[in-house]
């Protein structure tokens, strides 16, 4: 089976993305490569670590009162 998303590969993973277990168990999941499944998390690593300053000042206000 190709991959579901490049159709280039042989699809060799059950990607289920956020859907978790649940969607996983009721065949809620796409077949893919693990082109596409590197891609898929590093696009996602990289979203969480462009939130680092943001998630940094974040805790600076929600911290101050225990910070004394």
């Amino acid at each position: 089976m190709k991959c579901a998303h490049c159709t280039k590969h042989e699809a060799t993973i059950k990607w289920v993305g956020e859907g978790g277990f649940m969607a996983f168990v009721h065949g809620h999941y796409e077949e893919i490569c693990s082109c596409c499944s590197i891609r898929a998390q590093l696009a996602h690593a990289s979203a969480m670590a462009a939130r680092i300053p943001e998630l940094l000042e974040a805790l600076k206000t929600a911290c101050r009162e225990y910070d004394k």
